[in-house]
């Protein structure tokens, strides 16, 4: 899914969607076993995820 799917045009909420996703990437890669991963970086990282997407409800009608 592309990240304008969560952010829309901004430049600033695409930065952060995607620290999000690297983040989680980084704690998967930890829980694996993999150079470079952080289990620890995971919890965090899904948390801001459905923060963001949380945030990201389209505007209702008429308003």
């Amino acid at each position: 899914m592309p990240l304008q799917a969560f952010c829309g045009p901004s430049a600033s909420c695409r930065w952060v969607c995607q620290a999000a996703i690297d983040a989680v990437l980084i704690g998967l890669a930890g829980v694996h076993g993999r150079r470079g991963g952080k289990p620890t970086w995971g919890p965090p990282a899904h948390a801001a995820l459905r923060r963001l997407i949380a945030d990201r409800t389209p505007p209702k009608a008429g308003r």
